[in-house]
């Protein structure tokens, strides 16, 4: 694994190269921002160029020796991943990281531990890895990755040095999709547009048909059908009761209204998300009056706020279509 291999964050490596020419390696790191967007790969490569014999002049990892080997197939003993056991990292795994921080490395130059969704933490694993914090010992360094950073203690936050990871731009997305996905041009452009910055999202996307269920979604809001009241409960319940499923279907409709606005204000030179499907999303944004798109807008973000929340799912959705304006 290699910093090349690593898509955005050219800042971020940087800052961590940079580290690694000084000798001015922190003991603790956090690196927090939205779900999949490299935070993970990028300790994992630090953690294989802290370890690399050959990267001690250009600080990176070669790939090739038997350090970079090992990493990369999860079977080196001086690089660890924890990661959630259920719900939680529990007490446990915290107390055979302190163990294995009495040791000094056993084949690399640094013993690095990345801890994956800290936030998952329970109070007393918190409270234990606090302890290892206050007192770091040498050639030791933990990455701590969260996409929640306010569910983590102050009292662990203070301690790390914080990297903020961003969304990646969407070109960046894109081209990843291109090298990785044999998908249409116009199909990459989508998922790139739809995945918040998001590389893991747009693959999952990928995998999930969305394609096929943003054209349902899509051909079913511009009809005049859902004028029908009884209409609307039947599309309230095909957006579904699982809440991953409905918030992903909620997006989709959002995206729709988004570029219905868009179009209304701008026409075709806008930029849409949903670019393969202008001609029917010109046709909504002629149907209903801007003001009305951007309550829509408005509307489906409350029900996705509430089903977050954990909202009864078929109540909020049967309310939120009722306030729609079609």
């Amino acid at each position: 694994m290699k910093w090349q291999d690593i898509y955005g964050h050219e800042k971020h490596i940087a800052v961590l190269r940079s580290a690694m020419e000084k000798d001015r390696i922190a003991h603790a790191y956090l690196f927090y921002g939205t779900a999949g967007i490299g935070k993970r790969t990028t300790a994992l490569t630090f953690a294989t160029a802290l370890n690399c014999p050959l990267a001690s002049e250009s600080q990176t990892p070669c790939g090739e020796c038997p350090s970079c080997r090992k990493i990369a197939h999860g079977n080196h003993s001086d690089v660890s991943t924890l990661v959630a056991e259920g719900q939680f990292i529990r007490i446990k795994a915290i107390r055979d990281l302190q163990d294995q921080m009495k040791f000094r490395p056993f084949e690399g130059k640094n013993r690095v531990f990345i801890i994956a969704q800290a936030d998952k933490l329970n109070n007393v694993a918190a409270n234990a890895l606090l302890k290892t914090l206050e007192e770091p010992s040498p050639a030791n360094i933990l990455i701590l990755t969260t996409s929640r950073l306010h569910l983590l203690p102050q009292t662990i936050l203070s301690r790390c040095q914080h990297v903020r990871f961003n969304p990646l731009p969407e070109q960046t997305v894109h081209a990843y999709l291109k090298d990785s996905l044999s998908l249409s041009d116009q199909e990459l452009s989508v998922l790139a547009a739809s995945s918040g910055g998001s590389i893991a999202k747009a693959l999952a996307l990928s995998r999930e048909s969305y394609l096929e269920l943003r054209d349902e979604i899509i051909a079913r809001l511009s009809g005049a059908e859902l004028q029908a009241p009884l209409q609307r409960l039947y599309f309230a319940a095909l957006i579904g009761n699982d809440k991953k499923d409905v918030i992903s279907r909620l997006e989709i409709m959002k995206s729709c209204y988004r570029d219905a606005v868009v179009y209304a204000e701008r026409g075709a030179e806008g930029r849409l998300v949903n670019q393969d499907r202008s001609e029917v999303i010109e046709g909504i944004a002629r149907r209903i009056a801007t003001p009305e798109l951007i309550r829509n807008l408005a509307v489906i973000e409350k029900a996705s706020s509430a089903i977050e929340q954990n909202a009864n799912k078929a109540l909020t959705l049967e309310a939120m279509m009722f306030r729609l304006a079609f």
